[in-house]
């Protein structure tokens, strides 16, 4: 099997609150995930505020398309639930930059590996993990659609009184892998989807559920709790739900009434950072006065966002039900054979972002 790292010879340009398209084509290479490098050109005018992750909120959707098949579709309100499904299933690898004043451009880095085992067994990543690919494709195309820009005199997407500026742009690099014979092949394709429930009552023991999509094999589903406005700058933020703002309990229900998972908010949100030291901010810090885009050793893990590893959670030794490498078998299963159930305390500007990370064979 041979290797490749290809760099795309084109960026997507940044064009406030427009969509923008990349063709990559068919490649004489199996894709197994792309880096996605983002330079984001700001500037400030006077008594600049900052949103929490302020540098995937400059980015409101991403899909990946070809043949067909929907690869990738990440979308509303941002691509905030990316970034975190990327840093937890790296166990805490490429946290973004801290919020700098000034005229300047962050450079942030984010993988995007498709398959189900991005981490190898001496704990480096592996960007060619062949569990999950995409066949050479002359229609694969990568669509951006950017945030406002905001301005240096109003709220906007990443701030009060900061601008993106015209510089912003990603650049793309391919990774894959040139198989030397059928069984070194993927057999999986990836099938990621993002989703948003906002509750629309209050909601006791874990009454208040959504359906884990049917159709694909789910390996891991990305929660991320929000509660806050989302007019003026937003202040829509992760939260554990501790002081009954938000949600406080999370479940995973079974069709028979079982919960292989039922656990509070934060201790959930702090099992799926296990391996973090330093968080993106101090949301989650006892006491603290809030301070977003700056990063803390106060506490060493991030509120409001969590991972659930179906493939730990299930029996997989059942081929029915799951899958040692792809998770839930929900191919032919009913709409609410497993729901997320969730205790709400408070719904109003309650809002639940999730990415499933789901998987079809080819």
């Amino acid at each position: 099997m041979k290797f490749v790292i290809e760099q795309q010879p084109t960026t997507i340009a940044f064009s406030g609150s427009n969509a923008a398209q990349m063709l990559i084509g068919s490649k004489p290479y199996w894709i197994t995930g792309m880096l996605l490098d983002l330079e984001l050109a700001k500037t400030d005018g006077a008594g600049p505020t900052t949103t929490q992750d302020f540098l995937y909120r400059s980015m409101t959707s991403l899909s990946l398309k070809g043949g067909g098949r929907p690869y990738i579709q990440i979308g509303g309100p941002d691509l905030r639930s990316l970034y975190w499904d990327m840093r937890l299933r790296l166990r805490g690898r490429h946290k973004m930059p801290d919020m700098q004043p000034g005229a300047v451009t962050f450079r942030h880095q984010l993988p995007l590996i498709f398959g189900v085992q991005p981490i190898q067994s001496d704990d480096s990543v592996d960007l060619f993990d062949r569990t999950a690919g995409i066949a050479p494709d002359q229609d694969l195309t990568l669509q951006l659609t950017w945030a406002a820009a905001g301005s240096t005199a109003s709220t906007g997407p990443i701030g009060t009184n900061r601008q993106i500026g015209g510089g912003t742009l990603m650049r793309v690099t391919l990774l894959g892998i040139v198989p030397e014979s059928p069984e070194e092949e993927p057999k999986y394709y990836p099938a990621w989807q993002s989703s948003q429930w906002a509750p629309s009552q209050n909601y006791a023991g874990k009454s208040g559920t959504v359906d884990i999509p049917t159709g694909y094999f789910i390996r891991r589903s990305l929660l991320m709790f929000l509660n806050g406005v989302t007019t003026g700058t937003p202040a829509d933020n992760r939260t554990d739900g501790m002081s009954g703002n938000a949600i406080q309990e999370i479940g995973v229900k079974t069709a028979d009434g079982r919960f292989p998972l039922d656990m509070k908010t934060w201790d959930f949100t702090q099992k799926s950072q296990g391996q973090f030291q330093v968080a993106d901010d101090n949301a989650a810090a006892p006491g603290a006065a809030f301070a977003a885009g700056a990063s803390t050793t106060a506490i060493g893990y991030n509120a409001g966002v969590g991972l659930i590893d179906f493939a730990k959670l299930a029996d997989t030794s059942k081929p029915n039900q799951a899958s040692p490498f792809y998770g839930l078998n929900m191919i032919g299963k009913q709409t609410g054979a497993v729901k997320l159930a969730m205790t709400v305390d408070a719904n109003t500007n309650t809002n639940v972002v999730m990415l499933h990370e789901a998987y079809l064979p080819y």
